[in-house]
């Protein structure tokens, strides 16, 4: 499979379906097209960032005609492993800017289990 022919052809049947916007929906020929060249890409080991790129469709209109097999891909949490504990304040930085302060090691690790 030519990948850059499929973005490019799919870019086209964007184009031709005419503007986006609100309540104006993709026709399903775009969005399953848009669905086998995001499974296609992720079966290389090619990132969903890389693939809206390519088709120049946002990330959650692309997940959307995904479906949930694709979302579940990314975990939440990645196992961490604690190389050397130091007396002091750990800080704890996650997604979306939410900053954890004050807690020791089991602190956090506790706080990780129950977000699971």
């Amino acid at each position: 499979m030519d990948f850059e022919k499929e973005a490019a052809a799919f870019r086209a049947a964007v184009r031709q379906a005419g503007k986006r916007g609100a309540g104006r929906r993709y026709p399903a020929a775009v969005r399953r097209q848009g669905a086998a060249y995001l499974a296609a890409r992720r079966a290389g080991g090619a990132t969903v960032s890389s693939v809206t790129r390519e088709l120049a469709v946002r990330r959650d209109t692309l997940l959307g005609w995904a479906g949930p097999a694709v979302k579940a891909v990314r975990p939440r949490f990645v196992p961490v492993a604690v190389v050397e504990e130091r007396a002091g304040r750990i800080v704890v930085h996650g997604p979306r800017g939410v900053r954890v302060e004050g807690l020791d090691v089991a602190g956090v690790a506790d706080l990780l289990r129950r977000l699971a």
